[in-house]
């Protein structure tokens, strides 16, 4: 309400919110920022079967839906995936948090249509503020590249699994 009659999110009283950090740095794809998996599996995956799931799968997943490819390919049961899915979201987080207490960008107070792009979330619940922007493509880069080994290191697993059988 602050924002809306001041219109400003710079002075907000609370900066630190569910709404400016995790909803706008957290959620990049739906939960584990999974989207960035999407895209590393598409660019660095040898497996045809993986990049097919991804490929059918990362329209929803760029806004919002990420069951599709947490099943498919599949996250939830595969304890490679584990580590970047809990700490993806973590270091978004953290960053997004610095660079609110740095006064570098404001916090996104606005709400924002549910389904907009991971990425364009703290953008556009910020008002438009071109740092937020900037900050959601740079932290989308370093997820992908944070999950490229996990993807290169299930992709060997699955090779010597289907060696012995």
């Amino acid at each position: 309400m602050f924002a809306l009659k001041h219109h400003s999110a710079w002075q907000v009283s609370n900066p630190f919110t569910e709404e400016s950090l995790y909803d706008s740095f957290g959620l990049f794809g739906g939960v584990g920022g999974v989207l960035a998996l999407g895209v590393a599996v598409i660019l660095f995956s040898k497996s045809r079967k993986q990049r097919a799931i991804s490929n059918i799968s990362i329209l929803p997943t760029l806004f919002g839906s990420g069951q599709g490819l947490m099943i498919g390919l599949p996250v939830l049961f595969s304890p490679i995936y584990l580590i970047p899915f809990i700490f993806v979201p973590t270091i978004n987080v953290c960053l997004g948090a610095i660079l609110i207490g740095l006064k570098a960008m404001p916090p996104s107070i606005y709400p924002v249509p549910i389904g907009t792009p991971g990425p364009l979330i703290a953008f556009m619940g910020s008002g438009g503020n071109c740092v937020a922007l900037f900050a959601g493509i740079v932290m989308f880069i370093i997820d992908v590249m944070i999950y490229i080994p996990f993807v290169k290191l299930d992709e060997r697993i699955q090779i010597r699994l289907n060696e012995r059988h």
